[in-house]
C-alpha cells in the first residue's frame, strides 16, 4: 500500500513539490526497511510495485552531478580491513557488494562527497537448536536404517517445518519426543 502512495506523490503533475518529495522520502525510508536480503519484498506484487515506486522516486530526485560519493567500509581486527566504493553518474545503478571477512565483527561505514547512496547489510545464518532446548523436535526411526527428524522452526517473521531424512546405524525402532 505504501508503494502506491509513494507512486502518487512522485508522479503528481506537473512535478512533485519539495513538500511532496519530503513526504516521499519518509515513505522511501519505510519501504526500504521492508526489503528482504535478496532485494524483494513480501510478495511478487509488492516487489513489482515497490521497485516501480522507488525507481520513480529516484528519477524525481536525481540530480546530474560531476562529483561522486565515496563509501568506505572498515573492519578492525588484527589487520585493518578496508574497502572503498565510489558511486558516480557512470555506475550509480551498478550493484557493488563485498562479503565481510569476519562475522561477527565490528565494522564502520563512512560516506563522503555528494550524491545519494543506498547501503544495505544482510546477515544470514542457520543454527539448529539442541534437542533438549526444543520441545517441538521429534525423531522418528522409520526402519533400522532411515531416520526422520521434524523440527518446527519459529521466528518473529515466519514459521517453518524442517524435515531431515538421514541414516542411523543403530537398528532400533523408537519415537523420541
Amino acid at each position: 500500500m505504501a508503494s502506491y502512495v509513494l507512486l502518487a506523490y512522485v508522479t503528481v503533475q506537473p512535478a512533485p513539490s519539495s513538500e511532496d518529495l519530503s513526504v516521499a522520502s519518509r515513505i522511501v525510508k519505510w519501504i526500504t526497511k521492508q526489503q528482504n536480503p535478496h532485494g524483494g519484498f513480501s510478495s511478487t506484487q509488492d516487489t513489482v510495485v515497490a521497485l516501480q515506486a522507488l525507481s520513480k522516486y529516484g528519477t524525481a530526485t536525481f540530480a546530474n552531478s560531476e562529483k561522486a560519493a565515496l563509501v568506505t567500509v572498515k573492519g578492525y581486527f588484527r589487520e585493518v580491513f578496508s574497502k572503498d566504493f565510489q558511486v558516480d553518474d557512470a555506475n550509480c545503478l551498478l550493484l557493488q557488494k563485498i562479503q565481510l571477512p569476519k562475522v561477527p565483527g565490528e565494522y564502520t561505514t563512512t560516506v563522503s562527497g555528494s550524491g545519494c547512496v543506498y547501503l544495505q547489510t544482510s546477515l544470514r545464518y542457520n543454527i539448529l537448536p539442541k534437542k533438549k532446548d526444543n520441545p517441538s523436535l521429534c525423531r522418528l526411526i522409520l526402519s533400522p536404517r532411515i531416520v526422520m527428524e521434524r523440527m518446527l522452526v519459529e521466528s518473529s517473521r515466519f514459521t517453518s517445518t524442517l524435515v531431515i531424512l538421514g541414516t542411523d546405524p543403530a537398528p532400533t525402532w523408537s519415537l523420541l519426543m
